[in-house]
């Protein structure tokens, strides 16, 4: 039975109703501060990530976009056998005894011997004399992003509420209920012809109040 409503369904002349879907996608540009700082060059992700917001809650799925240095350090950690031929000159501090003779030397830096040239040698002797006289990290407050401090700064501000302005056929509905019932609102209520869609008293009555207003007001 249920086949042979389908198929007299189908041959029907009467169009078929089709809903339209609701489009998920949400327009970025919809603030002013966001639209002023978008660079239609970037996909929606950089945009979001250079201007200090995240494009969707949750993990993004799939591959992500790795960030790549300007400088390379590839060729610079690579170890070459070759000796240097020439020695630069340096300034050291020497200690010598009651003699004369030289006892001490003392270099304002003083490196490790890197016979193989290794690069990561003087990385260690940087960082060993930059934790010379380190007191802890101080506590530097971060200066955060413009972008993001304005639209805080946006979503904090309390919209201004606009009074509601009567429309004109809604003036003249108060206007003919006025001169016809005066202040009996109850038989304005009961009034089929000039109240249709059965307003209650206290509406009415809210209503016609505040067209007097505007109406003294002008």
């Amino acid at each position: 039975m249920g086949r042979e409503l389908q198929k007299k369904k189908n041959r029907s002349s009467i169009p078929k109703v089709k809903h339209k879907p609701k489009s998920k996608r949400v327009n970025p540009l919809g603030n002013a501060i966001i639209a002023a700082n978008w660079d239609s060059k970037q996909t929606l992700t950089q945009n979001y990530t250079r201007l200090g917001l995240a494009s969707r809650l949750n993990a993004a799925t799939g591959g992500t976009e790795k960030k790549i240095s300007a400088s390379s350090t590839a060729g610079t950690l690579a170890i070459t056998s070759a000796l240097p031929t020439t020695i630069a000159p340096q300034t050291a501090r020497v200690e010598r005894d009651a003699a004369g003779k030289i006892v001490k030397v003392i270099h304002s830096h003083t490196k490790k011997a890197n016979p193989l040239n290794d690069p990561l040698n003087d990385l260690e002797s940087e960082d060993e004399d930059a934790m010379e006289g380190f007191e802890g990290f101080a506590d530097e407050e971060e200066e955060g992003n413009d972008i993001v401090k304005q639209l805080e700064e946006q979503a904090l501000r309390v919209a201004e509420k606009k009074p509601r302005k009567q429309s004109v056929r809604e003036q003249e509905w108060c206007q003919r209920l006025s001169e016809k019932w005066g202040e009996d609102y109850k038989s304005m209520v009961k009034d089929r012809r000039l109240n249709p869609m059965q307003q209650n008293e206290p509406d009415i009555r809210r209503r016609i109040l505040k067209w007097r207003e505007s109406k003294s007001s002008e």
